[in-house]
């Protein structure tokens, strides 16, 4: 049966002494009031939770605005206070340039409408290191048409075929021109230089060697006019193209070893300031007579140690070009105007290229009063060797062949170093006999002559070589 009394506020059951509870009547129904009502409690705590997070984060909004409005308002005061700052300094400049009126002031705004921003100029300064004046310009290329150096040097190859070559010019009397009509402009190297167009700073100087001095003064050595052009060239080394180096025959008069010597440290130090050059030696330029043998031994030993490395070229036979041209020398010595010509002619092949520094003569014998040529008879000479071939036959009535007698006139390259040159000869009946080579006066041509002894009147025949020093 129902409780009899009820709670207050959720009319729970309360049983008097005389009540009879029922379990599915009161105790359940109580039960579900009590969890109905712990549910509403739950709910509302939840609700009421949130509501009080956002109201603490609208009070945290409100604070933060705050102080934003407090910041903007100090900002406002700070601004105030800087403007009227500027007001103040404005006053003072418009009394520093004496603004007396409201047409002061209208002048002035007018004139500082008409000036330009200073964001739209560049001060004197900025303009003069931006830009060039037009004098500057007069001395510029166009970069739209022309390259850098740096640019051309990556872009181009330099082809010294369109250059004209620059060469430093080393020598002795050869070189000087000692013996043409115009040593300045008839000299060999002259004749180079005009041939292959191109500027050639002579150096030469007469008498001089690597070692041996002109007139005892050591700056007209080899070295010393090599001294002479790095000072020349100091700003220019570069470009210099070729050293030429002839001459060398007034270096016989000291030792061998010391003229090496010298020779090596003078291309070193020629190849060290000049390091763009080739070094081109042609040594032993020599008159029309026959190179004596202390020359030869020394131009041998020269042409052998000059060989030092890729940048050094040797030419060989410079002692051979005017070899019996007495026609081409100044007194069998030094080179005239047609010489000089045939020595700067062989040298521009040289400097562009061509290794052949021989000059090679072929020429027939001129018979004797008492003879016939029989067939070939010539003599040559190339490469410093000469050949003789002969078939020389008596005249009729000619007696036997007799010791020194002249035979024939030989080409006058043919002349020995000594005053006689021998070798072996024959006769179509098979004798043996000594012919030789007789030196006649400078100018005339030498004589082929009997050695030794007395032959039989036969046919002279003779085929030999002979070499540089014969």
């Amino acid at each position: 049966m129902a409780s009899t009394n009820k709670t207050v506020n959720y009319n729970l059951s309360q049983f008097s002494d005389d009540d009879k509870p029922s379990w599915r009547g009161d105790y359940n129904g109580d039960m579900t009031r009590i969890d109905k009502a712990i549910d509403t409690v739950a709910t509302d705590t939840n609700t009421n939770k949130k509501r009080i997070e956002e109201v603490d984060n609208k009070a945290k909004a409100a604070q933060t605005s705050a102080d934003n409005a407090q910041k903007t308002a100090q900002e406002g005061v700070d601004s105030a206070a800087s403007a009227q700052s500027s007001a103040n300094n404005a006053l003072n400049i418009l009394k520093g340039a004496s603004l007396n009126s409201a047409n002061d002031g209208t002048q002035m705004r007018d004139e500082i409408k008409a000036k330009a921003n200073t964001t739209d100029v560049y001060s004197r300064d900025q303009a003069d290191t931006r830009f060039a004046t037009k004098v500057e310009l007069n001395g510029k290329a166009d970069s739209g048409t022309s390259y850098t150096k740096a640019e051309s040097d990556l872009r181009f190859v330099k082809v010294n075929v369109f250059q004209k070559p620059n060469i430093i010019a080393i020598g002795d009397s050869f070189g000087q021109g000692y013996g043409t009509s115009d040593e300045k402009n008839k000299n060999f190297y002259a004749v180079m230089g005009s041939l292959i167009n191109a500027n050639v700073f002579n150096y030469s100087v007469g008498g001089s060697g690597f070692i041996h001095t002109a007139d005892g003064n050591t700056n007209d050595t080899y070295t010393g006019q090599l001294n002479r052009a790095k000072a020349d060239h100091s700003g220019d080394a570069d470009d210099i193209n070729y050293v030429v180096v002839t001459g060398g025959q007034n270096d016989n008069k000291v030792g061998d070893n010391n003229v090496v010597s010298a020779m090596k440290n003078f291309f070193v130090s020629a190849h060290a300031y000049f390091k763009n050059a080739e070094i081109i030696y042609y040594p032993m330029q020599y008159g029309a007579n026959p190179l004596p043998m202390t020359l030869y031994a020394l131009y041998a030993k020269l042409i052998r140690e000059a060989q030092m490395g890729p940048w050094v070229r040797v030419i060989r036979f410079g002692y051979t070009a005017l070899r019996g041209r007495y026609d081409l020398c100044t007194s069998s010595t030094h080179p005239n105007d047609e010489g000089a010509y045939l020595l700067g002619h062989r040298l521009a092949d040289i400097v562009q290229g061509s290794s052949d520094g021989d000059f090679p003569q072929l020429e027939g014998f001129r018979a004797g009063p008492n003879v016939t040529l029989d067939g070939e008879n010539w003599a040559s000479y190339e490469g410093g060797i000469i050949s003789l071939r002969g078939a020389i036959k008596a005249k009729a009535g000619h007696a036997d062949w007799t010791m020194n007698e002249k035979v024939c006139w030989l080409p006058a390259f043919c002349k020995a170093v000594n005053p006689t040159g021998y070798f072996p000869g024959a006769t179509t009946s098979g004798e043996l006999l000594l012919m030789g080579v007789n030196n006649e006066a400078d100018g005339e041509q030498p004589t082929l002559i009997i050695g030794a002894g007395s032959h039989a009147n036969n046919e002279l025949i003779f085929n030999v070589s002979l070499g540089p020093t014969f």
